[in-house]
């Protein structure tokens, strides 16, 4: 927390992106959604070129309590529709990624702050593809799960709203 003009602590723009991770998933709990959370304390933007495959996108790990939650909704659900809330803070850009499966009212809520970084290279590796992609693993490397998105949301200005689904493969 920082302190404001008026002495009041505010919260930092984690703590923000974690308050509304925690109301957006109250609500869907109370329309009875299944739902799972995963509050990365590291988000990076990996370009194809950073490790032993070519994936790329943002790369959230999740803490150890949140795999179980994770794999049972990642199971359970399609994930066809996605939105995407996203601030700017100082070079950092926080997000919350809100993958829903409308149908079977199963949703996946990731929340974390990505630094400038390889940015850029992954927005022309999500460009030249035609989707971005968004991976979920235990600080452990171990992968939990990745799903496939238009990549309009992630760059455009403003906030917004697209297709994808999981990334069997």
């Amino acid at each position: 927390m920082t302190a404001d003009p008026s002495g009041t602590e505010e919260p930092s723009p984690y703590e923000r992106t974690l308050a509304e991770l925690e109301a957006r998933t109250g609500e869907l709990m109370k329309a009875g959604w299944q739902v799972a959370t995963v509050p990365a304390a590291h988000v990076t933007a990996e370009p194809p070129d950073a490790g032993d495959s070519d994936r790329f996108g943002y790369v959230y790990v999740a803490p150890g309590s949140a795999e179980e939650p994770f794999r049972e909704a990642f199971e359970a659900g399609t994930f066809d529709a996605f939105e995407l809330f996203r601030r700017t803070v100082g070079g950092t850009e926080f997000l919350l990624t809100e993958l829903t499966d409308p149908e079977g009212e199963v949703a996946i809520l990731l929340a974390g702050g990505v630094g400038n970084g390889d940015r850029e290279a992954v927005r022309r590796a999500a460009e030249a593809e035609g989707a971005m992609y968004t991976h979920v693993q235990l600080l452990d490397y171990t992968h939990l799960g990745s799903f496939r998105h238009d990549p309009g949301p992630f760059f455009d200005a403003g906030n917004g709203r697209g297709n994808g689904g999981r990334d069997d493969g």
